[in-house]
């Protein structure tokens, strides 16, 4: 992946993610692994203005399912990789664009800071 190539792909998301109503207020988890595929999701979240709430997809489904509920999320990238914590999240409205490996669950959230971590109450 070129720094031309990430560019392009974080914006092609930025917009899919703007055109859905997502920006400044939002807060998107991102439930992929560790990958180019996960810079690209964060590069995106951060370029439509919203917050990301990293989700580790190793988790727990029970961990991850607390995470997405006590940070209120209904945007997911990668929700798939999360299992049955990103069952409810899923849906199909934002098209999933060929050869950039992410999937977006969509709905609204509010919020207004880069990123979002849950400690675990450490």
């Amino acid at each position: 992946l070129t720094y031309g190539e990430l560019e392009q792909r974080a914006a092609r998301l930025a917009r899919r993610l703007r055109a859905a109503g997502i920006g400044h207020g939002s807060r998107v988890g991102i439930g992929l692994p560790r990958s180019p595929d996960y810079i690209v999701a964060v590069l995106g979240v951060l370029k439509a203005g919203a917050a990301y709430v990293p989700l580790d997809p190793g988790y727990p489904p029970a961990r991850l399912a607390f995470m997405v509920a006590d940070a209120g999320l209904e945007h997911v990238i990668g929700a798939a990789a999360l299992g049955e914590a990103g069952a409810g999240l899923r849906d199909p409205s934002v098209p999933h664009h060929p050869g950039d490996g992410l999937t977006v669950a969509m709905a609204r959230v509010a919020a207004r800071s880069a990123q979002a971590c849950d400690t675990g109450g450490s």
